[in-house]
Formats: C-alpha cells, sequence, structure tokens
C-alpha cells in the first residue's frame, strides 16, 4: 500500500467522526465571522470554539460549556446568526429605545392689553419653545403696586399637552373708591423643563379706576407727504440716496396725549425705566396717570432731547400701494401743537403744547429732571422733510415709482380709545426712484448668420445720461462688446458660433455713469433663438442651448 502523504494513515471511524466535526465547526466559524460574529478578522475565536476545534483535532467529543449561536442557514446557503440567553432566543426589538434628549423650552411673557380698568382681570400671553407632548407647568411672581388684586396671586401657570400659548388671568377687585392707577407685573421664575427667553421674562399691565369717564386721546395713522426728488444724503459715515417726506402725529380723541415727569432711566437698558406717565383728563376735570411709555434722550439724529419713542413707522410700497418693498423704520417724537384740523375734529381743543411750554424736550439737558410733550385733541404735530430720518432709504431699490406710508403707533405704546384705526396710511402721491432699468428681450435669426440687437432701457424720473454694459457673455456666440464695455448707443451685433442651432443668452444692464444708485443695477437677459431651434433655453454662461 502506498504512503500516505498527507500523514495520516487509512483513516479509522474515530478519525472519520472526528474529521466530520472538524468540517463542520471550520465552516460554522467562517459563517459567524463573515455575519458579523464579535471576533472579526485579526481577532482570536472565541474560547469554546477553540475548544471544539482542538477535540476535534485530538479526536475527542467537544462538550461545550454553554450552547452556541445557531447559524440559520437560509436557502441560498447564508447564514443568519440568532444570539441566545439563558431564557431562550432574544427578540430585538425588545431592547429599550435610546433615550430622546429635549432642550429645555424658552418660555416669554407679554401683556394683553396694556390698561384695564377694574373689575377687568389683568391678563398676560405665555409662549413656549420647543416641543408641545408634554404640560409644563411655569412658576410666575406677581407684583402690584396698589391694592386692586382680587384675592391671592397666581403663583403658576400650566401650558397643556400640544399648548404652544396659554393666558394667565389676574382677577382685579371692583369697589366704590376713587384710586390712583395701579401696576400689575407678572415675572416668570425659572423651573425644571424651562429656560426664561431672554429680554422677555417680565411683562406689566395697568388698571386704573373705573368711577370716572377718562378723555382719551386717538392717534390715528396719516399719510406721510412726499418732500421733493430723491436725494443724496451722507450720514453716520454711510452715503444714501433717500426719499424724504414729511410726517404727522395726528390726535383725533376726546383728550390731548400728556406725557410729563422725569425722564432719568433707572435702568439704560429699559426705555420705560424713568417717571414719565401717559396722563389722561377724566370727566370730573382732573388728571390720572395710566402708563410709562418708552421714553429716551436721542443723539444719534442730532436733535439731541427726549422722544417718545417708536411712536411712527414709515415704509415704502409699491405703486399699486399692495406690496411693501422697504422695510418700516420706527421714529421717535418730541411732540407738541403744529396745526389745528377743524375739518376733521367736532372741537379742536386749547393749544396746550407749544415749543416754549415744552422747551423743545429739553434739548441738549441730557440730566433733565422734568419732561413735558403732547398733542392737544383736534391737532397733529408736524415733522418736516428736512428733518433728519424723515427719509426712507432707496440706495438699493430699483429705479421706478414707489408710495410712502406711515403707521401711527404701531406697538400700542399709548394709551388710546380707539385702537383700530392705527393701520399703514399709503401716501396718494407717486414718489419716484431715478433711473434706467434694462429691459429683457428675445431675438432670432438662422445658424451661422449674425443678427443686430437693439438694446432697451425704461428711464424713471431725471436722471444723467443712459449707458449700456454687457454683463455675462453668450455661450455660443460672439457680441462686438466685450463684459464691462461701456455702450453709449443701443445695438449690438451678436454672431453665433459656426453650426450651432438651439438657443443661446446673455445679460446687460443700463445705468447712468454720473450715480452710484442703484447699487446694484438691474440686470435683463437678452435670449436668443438660432436656427431651428427645439432646445430648453438655458441660463447665463451654460454651454449645452443646442446642438452642432
Amino acid at each position: 500500500m502506498s504512503a500516505d502523504r498527507s500523514g495520516w494513515g487509512s483513516p479509522g471511524p474515530t478519525k472519520i467522526v472526528a474529521l466530520a466535526a472538524l468540517t463542520a465547526l471550520v465552516v460554522g466559524i467562517s459563517l459567524v465571522t463573515a455575519r458579523g460574529d464579535p471576533a472579526g478578522p485579526g481577532q482570536d475565536a472565541p474560547a469554546p470554539q477553540l475548544e471544539a476545534v482542538a477535540n476535534a483535532r485530538d479526536g475527542n467529543e467537544a462538550e461545550p460549556a454553554s450552547a452556541p449561536a445557531t447559524p440559520d442557514v437560509a436557502e441560498s446557503g447564508t447564514a443568519r446568526v440568532v444570539p441566545t440567553d439563558e431564557d431562550g432566543v432574544e427578540d430585538p426589538g425588545d431592547s429599550p429605545p435610546p433615550p430622546v434628549v429635549t432642550e429645555p423650552a424658552e418660555v416669554s411673557i407679554a401683556s394683553g392689553p396694556r390698561l384695564v380698568t377694574e373689575a377687568a382681570p389683568a391678563v398676560f400671553t405665555l409662549t413656549r419653545t420647543g416641543e408641545t407632548g408634554r404640560a409644563l407647568t411655569v412658576a410666575v411672581g406677581v407684583a402690584e403696586s396698589g391694592s386692586m388684586l382680587d384675592g391671592a396671586a397666581p403663583e403658576a401657570v400650566t401650558f397643556a399637552r400640544g399648548e404652544r400659548t396659554t393666558t394667565l388671568s389676574v382677577a382685579m377687585a371692583d369697589d366704590d373708591v376713587v384710586e390712583a392707577t395701579s401696576r400689575v407685573a407678572v415675572t416668570i421664575s425659572p423651573g425644571e423643563g424651562y429656560l426664561v427667553q431672554e429680554d422677555a421674562g417680565s411683562a406689566a399691565v395697568f388698571v386704573a379706576d373705573n368711577d370716572r369717564r377718562f378723555l382719551l386721546p386717538d392717534l390715528v395713522s396719516d399719510a406721510p407727504t412726499p418732500w421733493g426728488e430723491a436725494e443724496v444724503v451722507w450720514w453716520d459715515g454711510e452715503e444714501m440716496l433717500v426719499l424724504r417726506f414729511e410726517g404727522y402725529v395726528t390726535n383725533l380723541g376726546d383728550g390731548p396725549l400728556d406725557l410729563r415727569g422725569n425722564p432719568q432711566l433707572a435702568d439704560p437698558s429699559d426705555a420705560t425705566s424713568h417717571e414719565v406717565w401717559q396722563r389722561v383728563r377724566t370727566s370730573t376735570g382732573d388728571w390720572v396717570s395710566l402708563t410709562k411709555p418708552p421714553v429716551r434722550y436721542e443723539t444719534a439724529d442730532g436733535h439731541n432731547h427726549f422722544h417718545l419713542m417708536k411712536v411712527m413707522e414709515y415704509s415704502l410700497w409699491d405703486e399699486t400701494g399692495t406690496t411693501q418693498v422697504a422695510p418700516g423704520r420706527k421714529v421717535g417724537f418730541c411732540m407738541l401743537d403744529v396745526e389745528p384740523l377743524p375739518e376733521r375734529h367736532p372741537a379742536p381743543g386749547e393749544r396746550g403744547y407749544e415749543e416754549e411750554d415744552i422747551e423743545n424736550c429739553r434739548a441738549n439737558q441730557p440730566d433733565a429732571d422734568y419732561l413735558l410733550m403732547g398733542v392737544t385733541e383736534g391737532w397733529r404735530d408736524v415733522y418736516e422733510g428736512n428733518l433728519t430720518f424723515q427719509w426712507v432709504d432707496v440706495s438699493d431699490l430699483r429705479p421706478g415709482h414707489y408710495r410712502l406710508a406711515a403707521q401711527a403707533d404701531p406697538h400700542d405704546i399709548v394709551v388710546e380709545s380707539d385702537e383700530t384705526n392705527n393701520g399703514v396710511a399709503i401716501s396718494d402721491v407717486i414718489s419716484v426712484v431715478p433711473g434706467h432699468v434694462a429691459q429683457p428681450l428675445a431675438v432670432a435669426t438662422e445658424s451661422d448668420t449674425a443678427i443686430d440687437i437693439v438694446l432697451a432701457a425704461e428711464t424713471f424720473g431725471i436722471p444723467g445720461p443712459r449707458y449700456f454694459r454687457v454683463v455675462t457673455a453668450p455661450a455660443n456666440g460672439t457680441l462686438n462688446a466685450a463684459v464691462g464695455d461701456w455702450l453709449s448707443g443701443t445695438i449690438l451685433w451678436y454672431t453665433p458660433d459656426a453650426g450651432f442651432s438651439g438657443y443661446d443668452l446673455f445679460e446687460y444692464e443700463a445705468f447712468d455713469p454720473y450715480s452710484a444708485y442703484p447699487r446694484q443695477a438691474v440686470r435683463a437677459v437678452v435670449a436668443i433663438r438660432v436656427g431651428e431651434a427645439d432646445a430648453p433655453l438655458g441660463k447665463p454662461g451654460d454651454k449645452a442651448g443646442g446642438e452642432r
């Protein structure tokens, strides 16, 4: 019998069994490794498996210490390892989901009506950010300057599940005692699961006695009057093109808008931390202090006196008056009586706020301890267009026709008899931003055939001379002018590339070389159809616009 070169003699029954066991274990180990067993490439096999291999090699029976992972072999021959534990097969779905980390909510508070009368509650609105899938209780503190609270003040408010906002009502008592106006302030206290939003953690409502009738002012929105043509101004280190206008603070109420008191701020960051009160005259002839609106000494506009802050807002709208095109600018005023309005008020009051009365809102006296300003019923203050900030910046607007607009008391800082007539009032007079606007064009030519293109622009107002320049070159042809060249004429010569058929295009703009405005000239597209083109029109710079 020839020698067995493998080193094995004729295999007996024991060796056959051992060889079969070894083969099965090696295949099993390979499948386990291929399917992601923790013993990956380059790592040692688990101890029970090594022991089984050794036993098979030595002809011994393997006695595993514990039940191994069992390969689940599909018809395709691939194995799936099902982990087991002492209780049997573990369902992967039984594993708990990873914990969800939620950011704490930010809670803010705002007052409802800033003034109520006794017997009516002081109402506040709280808003939270973030998820709303659970209820949230927020701690609050309530402070009142008088003695009008009806019972104990609330100490917390709860957002129900799914609520983004909730309200807090502080009950006020009703009595027959004539008393001064009270101030109810609510402050959010920090707590579990939420943060207090910066600069929005407190709010206040004023509560007035209801045993007298108040003769309140009523500010109405009057449209501004355009003041000449657009002009260039230099302000705060910047040059800009502006539209000037005349603005108004108009009082058509039953009583005056009266502000007086010490304007010095206890907190420079809080424009209401002074003792300047809005006072109202009552039906019994006396005066009641109602609220403290924002008042500040301002120097940014060069007026250098005290202003009632943000009492007006100016904006610019399109020619139709339907779309706002420039954001509103909030403006403060030093208010006085300038024009009576007998045609708009049944009985204008006697002029009570003349320039000598208000001392120009204590101009150049930032440390003044007394301030008076106001507008009598049936009168209006007039801010002429030559004053600083009586303008709208139009430096970046395309030339065209626009309308100026104004809104009185947009943030309800003044207590009025009617808050519904403070909408935006749009001027009937057109305001013009001067300049030239290039017009879009569409032309056609045959393949390998040049064409004249007549450039066009719409002119608004009385700007300087009109020039054109190419901004982006065509991708599939050439022009007789390079990008950036100034063109005093209107004709460009376009030549398509040899053999090209399709759509080509380029951009151009019109401008006044003697004006820096608009800061970015308006671009227009010239679309060129070359030959029998049916390809879609591309965009400037596209090479794919047809065939060659």
